[in-house]
């Protein structure tokens, strides 16, 4: 039976050949069909097979970058120009100027924070002033009025070296006190910090209702009386290269600085934190993860002191000296009371301007007209180190001010 199947099988076969042989140009288009038909499978197979291979290593390098993209984007989603709420132009209701509205102040800040590894949940909202990092009218990140971090994307870069006119003091160390701080009995109503800027260098006034920070530590500017005397700070939560250049401009020209910082840059940048701390700067406590910290409880609040000292010392290797500036520039008169509770003094600033949105950077010559149009007495300066504007001009300004008679004080002589 299997021979007949083979026999008849053949003599099909044959029939077929000699049909095509009768045709030799049928025959050609066939073979050359089928060989294209195999060679572009085959080409399909391989292509997809290194599709995806590629596709899988670019998913796992690219992560970080993509989760820091996210927070950079999500940071820097609101303009430095332009207020979205009261649709006011930079300067008209001190967004720009300092001469903030209360109205649309503490809506004109809510914003994620860019700091590279923040986890969505400590996504905060957050004033004037925010790094890395921004935009709320605590000047914390972004404006002249004031800024605080964030970042950005939006933090403070630390001076290599000490001025040859001022006394570089050790940085405090930050052990954790033995006992949890008791409840404080202070207010927990919220407030944005913000300044009154002039065009007269005189020092801007402490608005009337902020009177009550006298009582717990809390210094924003320079004694009367200590002359030309800036003190230069930064809120860092992310490097993306300015850092590090801030750095080379300060090492260079002798200036001491207080980088404020987030867990995030110490451990993913531990090197540059030593080098903030081996260059004569003082690390200031921004907290870990950049949370709105009155609307923690007060164990939660010192957990996040904490938590941003132990990260600082681990990775590290330094301390984190004792000052410490709230998130967006957001507090309360119980979160200054439990920060002097735990040996903290609160530090805030008298000058701070748009310098958080890496997207949206100031032109250099109007950047360094605006902080040389504002200086003071005692000024308590807040920049952000991540601006590529600040990394530009930074070097002409301190020149500038050294040319004038100004020197760069610490926050330890600002404090004692």
């Amino acid at each position: 039976m299997i021979f007949i199947i083979i026999d008849t099988t053949n003599r099909r076969i044959k029939r077929i050949l000699r049909k095509l042989k009768q045709n030799k140009s049928q025959l050609s288009a066939f073979i050359a069909w089928a060989f294209l038909t195999a060679l572009c499978l085959t080409i399909l197979v391989f292509a997809n097979h290194a599709v995806e291979t590629i596709a899988a290593r670019l998913n796992d390098d690219a992560a970080p970058a993509m989760a820091d993209k996210r927070d950079e984007d999500a940071e820097n989603t609101e303009s430095a120009e332009t207020c979205p709420y009261c649709k006011k132009a930079e300067g008209e209701h001190g967004f720009g100027d300092g001469n903030s509205d209360p109205s649309c102040k503490r809506k004109h800040h809510h914003h994620r924070r860019r700091h590279s590894d923040l986890p969505e949940t400590a996504a905060e909202t957050a004033p004037y002033g925010c790094d890395t990092e921004n935009q709320q009218s605590n000047a914390e990140t972004q404006s002249p009025n004031g800024g605080s971090e964030t970042a950005a994307p939006n933090s403070s870069a630390s001076n290599p070296s000490a001025n040859s006119e001022t006394e570089q003091a050790p940085a405090e160390t930050s052990a954790k006190p033995t006992a949890e701080p008791a409840k404080s009995g202070y207010s927990t109503k919220s407030y944005d910090w913000y300044f009154k800027t002039n065009n007269d260098h005189a020092r801007p006034p402490l608005p009337a209702e902020f009177n009550f920070i006298k009582q717990h530590d809390t210094y924003w500017i320079g004694k009367e009386g200590v002359g030309k005397t800036i003190y230069l700070t930064f809120d860092a939560g992310y490097e993306n290269g300015n850092v590090r250049k801030i750095l080379d401009i300060l090492k260079d020209k002798g200036v001491p600085a207080t980088f404020f910082i987030l867990e995030n840059l110490a451990k993913r940048e531990p090197e540059l934190v030593k080098r903030m701390a081996d260059e004569g700067h003082l690390i200031g406590n921004h907290t870990a993860t950049h949370k709105d910290m009155t609307k923690l409880t007060d164990d939660e609040f010192a957990e996040e002191l904490f938590k941003l000292e132990r990260a600082v010392k681990e990775y590290a290797g330094v301390d984190v000296a004792k000052f410490y500036r709230p998130p967006m520039g957001t507090f309360s008169e119980r979160d200054l009371a439990l920060a002097k509770k735990l040996g903290y003094k609160t530090i805030m600033w008298s000058y701070a301007y748009a310098d958080w949105d890496n997207n949206a950077q100031p032109q250099p010559d109007k950047a360094l007209e605006l902080l040389l149009g504002h200086t003071h007495e005692g000024m308590v300066l807040l920049l952000h180190p991540t601006s590529a504007t600040n990394a530009e001009i930074l070097d002409d300004f301190i020149d500038r001010l050294k040319s004038d008679g100004w020197r760069f004080g610490t926050l330890t002589e600002l404090t004692s």
